[in-house]
């Protein structure tokens, strides 16, 4: 992993460049602070008026021993190279290529591809990702403009003229066969995000009270063979069953044999209109 950082042919990144700063500063403070203490140590050590915990002094020039100065010296020098030894960063770059890696993982779970990990200094930063293949910008934000509800086009913001046992139905429908609610650990997608925005903000739908006020009975994960996920559902006090269908237009249509129109009426699917839907 160090090497994927390390050999970017455009040179070093601001990173690199950061941290090289960093580990040259810490070299040279590393470096001082060992001297320092190295000075301390030899002077306290020949100073006659520090005495040791038995009230000894460390050195006395008649009656120390060459050899124990010189032990006493070697162990003064071998505090201070263990100072310049902690004081320089050596695993530095290796921890931050760690963490680099970690936050690779974090975004990929956001739908953001890094190949390279020095590319995480400029993606890190980012909040808002616009791109698209035709040169438009976007915020990766959906919104529901219009939708079809039997053979009737309907804008988003013109729910009032939909009968209210049809709204009942499309709350339940955006309510409980979610996402959110089918797979626990996915993250939802634009497009059922705006689905739900129309929903709370046009339909006034309530998810909790319709969680209280449904038992959800059957749930059938998404498959790539049904191509379509499901939910069988009941109002709590009544008899009536309802499931719920979401998945690829073709295999839902294929399984209707009847259809709401805007007043609430229900009309017979016959093979004339539904060449009309498959349009």
């Amino acid at each position: 992993m160090i090497s994927t950082i390390d050999n970017d042919s455009n040179g070093q990144t601001p990173l690199q460049s950061g941290l090289n700063k960093l580990t040259s500063s810490m070299r040279k403070l590393g470096i001082f602070v060992a001297f320092l203490v190295f000075l301390v140590l030899l002077i306290r050590y020949f100073d006659r008026n520090i005495k040791d915990e038995n009230g000894n002094t460390e050195y006395n020039c008649s009656k120390t021993k060459p050899g124990d100065i010189i032990n006493s010296v070697i162990g003064i020098i071998a505090a201070a190279v263990n100072i310049v030894d902690i004081g320089i960063p050596k695993r530095l770059p290796l921890a931050v290529t760690l963490t680099l890696a970690y936050s690779k993982k974090c975004m990929m779970s956001d739908h953001a591809m890094i190949l390279n990990l020095s590319a995480l200094e400029t993606m890190g930063s980012v909040t808002t990702i616009c791109t698209d293949k035709s040169g438009m910008l976007t915020l990766n934000e959906m919104k529901v403009k219009k939708f079809w509800l039997g053979q009737d086009f309907v804008n988003g913001n013109s729910s009032s003229s939909i009968a209210t046992s049809v709204v009942e139905l499309l709350r339940q429908g955006v309510g409980l066969n979610t996402t959110s609610l089918v797979y626990k650990n996915i993250p939802v997608s634009p497009m059922e995000k705006a689905i739900h925005s129309w929903a709370v903000l046009e339909l006034n739908l309530d998810k909790e009270r319709l969680m209280q006020s449904c038992e959800i009975l059957h749930v059938e994960a998404f498959n790539s063979k049904k191509k379509r996920n499901d939910i069988l559902m009941r109002k709590r006090g009544e008899n009536t069953m309802n499931m719920h269908w979401k998945g690829a237009a073709g295999i839902v249509l294929a399984m209707c044999s009847n259809y709401y129109d805007v007043s609430g009426n229900v009309k017979v699917l016959n093979d004339f209109e539904r060449k009309n839907f498959d349009g």
